[in-house]
């Protein structure tokens, strides 16, 4: 739960400072690709972690 907290935080706050600050459209689009990483990995992890429990 951490990490989905944790990638919707990054995506939210690039978001945030891109609304107020210009910033350049790679720094943007890093922080996006590395809080959609952080949330398929949490999914990811959720799904093992679902399985491994009902068996």
């Amino acid at each position: 739960m951490i990490l989905i907290v944790l990638g919707i935080s990054i995506i939210s706050l690039s978001q945030i400072v891109n609304h107020y600050i210009q910033i350049p459209d790679f720094i943007h689009g890093i922080c996006k690709g590395a809080g959609i990483g952080i949330l398929v990995i949490a999914i990811i992890t959720l799904i093992r972690l679902k399985k491994l429990t009902s068996t």
